[in-house]
């Protein structure tokens, strides 16, 4: 096979693989251009911005993943490079120049037309800020991918270490643009630095790729014996009580590393900032009201469990989350287990996501909040909080936590359904779909906001909105608990427990929101009520078990 020949024969095979993210790109910059061309002055233009920006830095994750050979267990030690590749007649810088060749020329397009047709005439022309850079951004995510593709085919000795080497990778590259540039630095020495970024990626990539090929990496170096002859016996393991705990245990141990992970990262990231910010003005919300710049930094890190939660959500309903099939395994499928048993595996260990990164993140704000300096007065924040606490702020700080804890939970929870069904049309189309979603969220905020007429209709509209989405929802919930009844996947015991406990949630907060804030009439009480039937999880919790049970009997 000549090098030709594994040059076109690549570059067919990553075409295949990248088809469905252009269908994505494509459209949109076209949209895009259609849009600001015919309305050029258009309130909503931002609007469209927005879905079209997100359409593409989507569909441009789907690319990475299709550039790096993606879908293998990046937990592992061994490499993800595709193993078919390995065997072809080439050496191997030929098998890693033509995905990264690609990769790079790719990314730094996308991003220098996303800028060119999105970014700069439809958001920043509208506000009168500066233009976003063309040139190093493009590098520096050109830079991204490159050392995402070296970290993915080098062989580590320690499962975990390539998630971690990515990461490093990710933070040191981002930190060096976004900070050399609030430093003054050049945009030509940017490009320099990423340019060298990408061309010490490169020799790595093949090393990892060579070590791969002759099965190296996959042992520690101070670990040089190949017998394990003389390897001390793996300690006796209490048995289980149960199969639903040893299901739980694999979970636990398998599937939600990454939630506290993730959100541990987010968290110690805002919390350096947050000490590196000697004098943080307040942040004006308008209406002569400030917010001091600690509160800022508090709610960012006590977000970063949502975030994580919500990224790592659909990954959760698959076998093994760091693999890319979406079928059960057949040594889940066999276990001796109901299909509602497994879910509920699935949904104590995302419990225990929730639990773990809540607690990290709430350490961390603590800890935050100790650090002097940061009120008005020249306070801690702690200092602050303790000289104005009551009683009613405890519990609603209590309850608050709870409530914190529940929601990420749910952001877990609800979203298992998307690969629990094992089809991959769904996992990849409902993604996109919440992402539009929240940008006509975005876009409609932002119109009301504008638009005086336009809040003097959607004010009076959102009882009726709430309550029909809480109609909806109820009347799906009942839907799947009937079909799951009537197809044996619960018990009628289960059926009842889970239906009153539904309702003992809802009682429970709507019950608090009365006390905390008390509402005098009807219509403030109904909508009280409202928020109380949307805060638990709803009809996508409940779908999991009839999409698990497709997938497992198909």
């Amino acid at each position: 096979m000549s090098v030709r020949g594994i040059w076109l024969g690549t570059t067919y095979h990553l075409w295949l693989q990248s088809r469905r993210p252009m269908l994505i790109i494509a459209p949109a910059l076209v949209a895009a251009t259609i849009i600001r061309t015919l309305w050029p002055h258009a309130q909503w233009l931002p609007f469209a911005g927005v879905i079209s920006g997100s359409l593409v830095l989507f569909a441009w994750a789907m690319l990475v993943g299709v550039f790096t050979y993606g879908g293998g267990d990046l937990g592992a030690p061994d490499s993800a490079f595709p193993r078919y590749i390995l065997t072809f007649p080439a050496r191997s810088r030929t098998l890693v120049v033509v995905p990264m060749l690609w990769g790079i020329l790719i990314t730094a397009l996308i991003w220098i037309v996303l800028a060119k047709l999105i970014i700069n005439p439809m958001f920043l022309d509208q506000t009168g800020s500066p233009h976003v850079g063309l040139l190093w951004p493009a590098m520096m995510l050109a830079a991204i991918l490159a050392w995402l593709q070296a970290t993915s085919w080098t062989p580590f000795w320690l499962p975990y270490l390539r998630v971690g080497a990515a990461l490093a990778a990710v933070i040191t590259l981002v930190s060096v643009g976004v900070g050399g540039i609030k430093l003054g630095v050049s945009e030509q020495n940017l490009i320099v630095f990423y340019l060298i970024a990408i061309i010490v990626a490169y020799p790595l990539a093949i090393r990892g790729v060579e070590r791969t090929r002759h099965g190296d990496g996959l042992r520690a170096p101070w670990n040089s014996d190949l017998s394990t002859a003389t390897s001390p016996a793996a300690p006796l393991r209490r048995p289980f009580a149960s199969p639903l705990m040893a299901q739980l245990w694999l979970e636990v141990r398998r599937n939600i590393a990454a939630v506290p992970a993730f959100s541990t990262l987010l968290a110690l990231t805002f919390f350096i900032v947050n000490i590196m910010t000697r004098h943080p003005r307040p942040l004006p919300i308008g209406g002569g009201v400030e917010v001091p710049a600690i509160v800022l930094f508090l709610a960012l890190t006590l977000g970063a469990p949502l975030w994580a939660a919500g990224m790592h959500g659909p990954m959760l309903g698959k076998s093994d989350a760091w693999l890319k099939p979406l079928e059960i395994s057949s040594f889940i499928a066999t276990r001796p287990l109901a299909t509602s048993q497994l879910l509920a595996a699935k949904l104590l260990a995302a419990a225990v996501a929730a639990i773990s990164a809540c607690a990290i993140a709430l350490l961390i704000t603590a800890l935050a909040s100790l650090v002097p300096d940061r009120m008005s007065n020249g306070q801690s924040l702690a200092s602050f909080a303790a000289a104005h606490l009551t009683k009613r702020l405890v519990v609603m700080s209590i309850v608050a936590i709870l409530v914190w804890l529940l929601i990420t939970w749910r952001q877990m929870s609800q979203a298992i359904y998307i690969s629990a069904f094992g089809r991959p049309w769904l996992s990849q189309t409902l993604p996109l779909v919440g992402v539009l979603q929240l940008c006509a969220y975005i876009g409609v905020g932002t119109w009301a906001a504008q638009n005086e007429r336009v809040r003097q209709i959607l004010l009076p509209a959102i009882p009726w909105i709430l309550g029909a989405l809480i109609a909806i929802k109820l009347l799906l919930i009942a839907r799947i608990l009937f079909y799951s009844r009537y197809t044996n996947l619960l018990s009628s015991r289960s059926t009842h427990i889970i239906a009153l406990g539904y309702a003992l949630m809802i009682a429970l907060t709507f019950a608090f929101l009365t006390w905390a804030f008390p509402a005098s009439g009807m219509r403030p009480r109904l909508m009280l009520l409202a928020f109380a039937a949307m805060i638990p999880p709803g009809a996508r919790t409940f779908a999991a078990l009839p999409a698990m049970h497709a997938n497992r009997h198909r």
